[in-house]
């Protein structure tokens, strides 16, 4: 499987993308419990990243 890079700009246009074609993640609504969880798993995502020194997200998923 390839390695594929993504610049900063093409990562701002497909966030963007995902936005317009899934209005529900903009609107604002009442936190559940679960939603508390995905901050942290975040956070350590993004920590292992810089550990790791990706630079860019590769095959993640």
């Amino acid at each position: 499987m390839p390695i594929i890079s993504i610049t900063a700009e093409h990562a701002a246009e497909l966030i963007l993308a995902l936005l317009k074609a899934n209005s529900w993640l903009n609107t604002p609504g009442v936190m559940t419990q679960d939603d508390f969880h995905a901050k942290g798993e975040a956070i350590l995502f993004l920590q292992q990243m810089a550990i790791h020194g990706a630079s860019n997200f590769g095959d993640t998923n």
